[in-house]
């Protein structure tokens, strides 16, 4: 895993269900990226504030802030 370009253990903000239960679009660092679950069992909904905890080529890896 590459986290190069980006500063983990920082949070986003879902904004849009790419698939749901397994992609969203999240606001991070002042752009839009596709995301998903670092734990396959979390789901998230609109407006949900999550960290990125890592980064698989372009996708963000989020898991819920609790």
């Amino acid at each position: 895993m590459n986290n190069a370009l980006i500063a983990v253990d920082q949070q986003a903000t879902i904004c849009r269900i790419l698939r749901d239960g397994w992609e969203w679009q999240v606001r991070f660092q002042g752009t839009y990226w596709t995301a998903r679950a670092a734990d396959a069992a979390a789901r998230f909904h609109i407006n949900d504030r999550v960290y990125v905890v890592g980064r698989e080529n372009l996708i963000l890896l989020i898991q819920p802030l609790t």
